[in-house]
């Protein structure tokens, strides 16, 4: 898992609870892993494991290290990222919003 210091316990909350909703079921790939393991009755067990600490985005700057460092272990270390896909490394920043937001 690649968080903020600020929002990684409330992000696996968000995360978990989509494995116990059946109307999150496909909010994340993860999810949709997990219901598929359900699906099938295949018992699972989950190890979350912090493997980076980056800030979110910075309005000053016009940078999100989160996404960065998130791009970054999806190129370099793809064996950390099975369930991600490649179409993430284009995706635009999901932080800005949330800082721009707090900013005004």
């Amino acid at each position: 898992m690649l968080a903020s210091l600020k929002t990684s316990s409330r992000h696996v909350t968000e995360i978990t609870a989509s494995f116990r909703n059946q109307s999150s079921r496909n909010s994340t790939e993860l999810s949709k892993y997990i219901w598929s393991l359900k699906d099938n009755n295949i018992e699972y067990d989950i190890a979350w494991q912090i493997i980076a600490h980056a800030k979110p985005y910075n309005s000053s700057s016009k940078r999100c290290n989160l996404c960065l460092r998130e791009k970054f272990i999806i190129i370099c270390q793809p064996h950390c990222c099975t369930l991600n896909k490649r179409n993430e490394l284009t995706s635009s920043c999901r932080h800005r919003n949330k800082a721009l937001q707090r900013n005004n």
